[in-house]
């Protein structure tokens, strides 16, 4: 896998989820990404945007540098449908999380299958911001292999 992959890899693996709800008043901040992940492990890139803000920006955080992966949810769902079209097995597991207010941080490991079937697995760290029951900014920190 080539650098960019990886990145993407880790950039889009963000969320562990664990139900959903119709009503996104009545949930919480956590519930919101744990809905996202789920869309997520399931590759629905539609169910993925209706649980992000219209203008979600997306960075990268690579020492000094921080950039914007996407910006917006049209650039987003182009991402993902590239994404799970290059990794099919990609999945995402949140391992430990710290809830701030509107700030959800995880640690993550995400999870895929090589070409050749290999088994292969990374984690991360994701800060989540959500504002009015959606996720409207995402940081991530470079993976440990």
């Amino acid at each position: 896998f080539g650098t960019y992959l990886m990145k993407k890899l880790i950039l889009y693996t963000a969320l562990f989820v664990f139900g959903s709800s119709s009503s996104l008043a009545q949930i919480s901040n956590i519930e919101v990404v744990q809905n996202l992940s789920v869309a997520f492990n399931a590759h629905n890139v539609e169910e993925m945007m209706k649980w992000v803000h219209d203008d979600i920006k997306w960075f990268s955080i690579q020492g000094d540098k921080l950039e914007i992966s996407t910006s917006g949810k049209a650039e987003l769902r182009t991402a993902m449908l590239g994404y799970f079209d290059s990794i099919p097995s990609a999945q995402s597991e949140a391992i430990d999380e710290i809830i701030n207010g509107p700030f959800i941080a995880l640690k993550e490991r995400a999870s895929w299958k090589t070409p050749t079937g290999e088994q292969r697995s990374q984690t991360a760290l994701g800060i989540y911001e959500v504002v009015n029951g959606k996720v409207k900014r995402v940081w991530y920190y470079p993976e440990v292999k």
